[in-house]
């Protein structure tokens, strides 16, 4: 009989030969998937998941002052799945160059993204991923020079049901919503 070597990436072959690569395959992708969760959730770190989104708050408080400048008194940016809250520190230190009269609001659940009625796995995507919970999200805001006094976090998913209390205080006609 000849021994058979296999390379690291024999595995594949392996599990091929003795019918069980779909398996592996869906093992691999559930390890992905958390590994992927505890990178999210588990970091300490106060940081953005998408940088191109601070360049894109940047300019629409530019454009505001430039083409509409009235949005900006007694004006509000709305914001919807805050994660950690970076960005939504990032558009109240910003806004302070523009107004000081400005409210900011966010969004979230605070338990991380709800189970999908797609049948697919996708490791960005998964139930609980995202989370952060609010009195986090609001120290990291406080801890990094952040005005507490201008912000407002409201807790649940999206729906119209969420909404009904924050228009109760009187949400400013003018509004920037990310």
């Amino acid at each position: 009989m000849i021994a058979h070597t296999y390379p690291l990436s024999g595995a594949k072959v392996l599990f091929k030969l003795i019918g069980l690569k779909s398996l592996a395959h869906k093992l691999r992708k559930k390890i992905s998937v958390i590994r992927h969760n505890h990178m999210l959730n588990e970091t300490k770190i106060f940081h953005t998941l998408s940088p191109n989104l601070l360049i894109g708050i940047t300019r629409a408080f530019r454009h505001l002052e430039k083409n509409a400048p009235h949005l900006l008194e007694n004006g509000s940016y709305l914001e919807f799945g805050l994660f950690k809250g970076f960005a939504l520190w990032f558009a109240e230190r910003i806004s302070q160059e523009f107004s000081k009269d400005f409210t900011l609001y966010g969004f979230d659940s605070f338990a991380g993204l709800p189970k999908t009625l797609i049948d697919k796995e996708e490791p960005n995507w998964t139930p609980g991923a995202y989370a952060c919970n609010q009195e986090t999200v609001m120290n990291d805001i406080q801890t990094s020079q952040g005005d507490l006094n201008r912000i407002r976090l409201t807790k649940g998913f999206f729906s119209k049901e969420l909404f009904a209390n924050v228009l109760k205080e009187n949400l400013s006609k003018n509004h920037l919503s990310l």
